[in-house]
């Protein structure tokens, strides 16, 4: 950037060589009044804020991306938590049910012939009732076995 204190020089210049802004852009050099320079000076801090505005939008989508790969891992571990919940307490009522209809009455029959039990009685054992609460269908973004894939990879 040539800046040019005054209009009238830059008025005078253009009369001694009419090409001289043509020169001058060829050579990569601008010529500046000081109308144009604060113009000038304003454009670049636009350009200088968009390109800042720009940097940052790029990393705040990296950012959203990382996170939404984390919330994926973490659905697919909490899927994993889910299915072996629902597997142990199916294995406990399975337990329940068989020491209610297999152990129990055995250890009832022997008390009633004579043997020797102590104290502790044979208690009875309850189920586990309800159900896990489960988490929302996938959607066509998001299916179950990425879900799923994701808690494998970490």
């Amino acid at each position: 950037v040539l800046f040019l204190p005054a209009e009238s020089l830059f008025s005078a210049a253009l009369e001694g060589d009419p090409e001289l802004i043509v020169w001058a852009a060829s050579k990569r050099i601008m010529l500046a009044t000081p109308a144009s320079l604060i113009a000038l000076l304003r454009s670049v801090s636009v350009s200088w804020q968009q390109y800042a505005q720009t940097e940052n939008a790029v990393r705040i989508v990296a950012e959203a991306q990382e996170f939404y790969n984390r919330v994926m891992i973490l659905m697919g571990h909490w899927l994993k938590v889910g299915s072996a919940l629902s597997s142990a307490v199916r294995s406990y009522n399975d337990a329940v049910g068989s020491y209610q209809q297999k152990v129990r009455p055995s250890g009832e029959r022997l008390l009633v012939l004579g043997v020797r039990g102590g104290d502790k009685p044979l208690v009875a054992l309850e189920p586990v009732e309800g159900t896990l609460r489960q988490l929302p269908a996938a959607t066509a973004d998001a299916p179950n076995s990425d879900l799923e894939n994701a808690a494998d990879d970490k």
